[in-house]
């Protein structure tokens, strides 16, 4: 995550962003998600998110259409793909990792709309579904910051910022210790309400 000269907040285009992104955030009213204008298919991060199940850390990915041509491939032209019935597999695998949680029932159902065969149709474009996304989960984490998007020529790049990651109680955290750079799905699941005291905190202490 960097910020450009007038103090937003850019975000990279990764989906459901690690808890760092969020830490970010806290305090801020604006944030935009920077795409780059080319498709790069090495940087899976851009449909690609980690949780942890019951055996451990798991990486979930969101397939997208295969474009005529990898050179030159506008970003924001990338369509998901319905390859394997993803949405139904996304779907299992987290009610199965985290639905034991003790707030699963009480925040997913504000995400069961990007895990349906409807999907396609509602979220075409992988830049409408990085959009909806983050910002369901900006909102869910009790975060006030309106998430748009911004062209890779108009942001301009400063410092990158880092916040450490301490940890916050995990269900299995007995068998596998903390797991950092999961998810903000995790957090959300696992500490609900708490989630946002855990953010401040992470960033006053920065």
């Amino acid at each position: 995550m960097i910020l450009n000269d007038h103090n937003d907040v850019i975000m990279s285009p990764v989906l459901f962003p690690p808890v760092g992104t969020f830490v970010e955030l806290w305090g801020e009213r604006n944030a935009y998600i920077e795409l780059p204008k080319y498709w790069n298919k090495r940087n899976k991060d851009t449909h690609r998110y980690e949780i942890s199940d019951v055996n451990g850390p798991i990486k979930l990915t969101v397939p997208v259409e295969k474009p005529e041509s990898y050179s030159r491939t506008a970003f924001d032209s990338i369509k998901l793909s319905s390859h394997g019935e993803w949405w139904h597999i996304h779907r299992v695998t987290l009610e199965s990792a985290y639905g034991r949680t003790p707030y699963f029932e009480h925040y997913f159902p504000r995400f069961e709309k990007f895990f349906r065969k409807e999907t396609l149709e509602n979220y075409p474009y992988l830049w409408m579904y990085l959009l909806a996304t983050s910002q369901t989960l900006c909102e869910s984490l009790g975060l006030e910051t309106t998430i748009a998007l911004i062209s890779e020529q108009v942001a301009e790049t400063k410092q990158q910022v880092e916040y450490p990651i301490l940890p916050y109680w995990q269900i299995r955290q007995d068998r596998f210790g903390f797991l950092p750079g999961l998810s903000a799905l995790d957090l959300l699941f696992n500490m609900g309400p708490e989630s946002i005291l855990y953010i401040r905190q992470l960033n006053q202490d920065s």
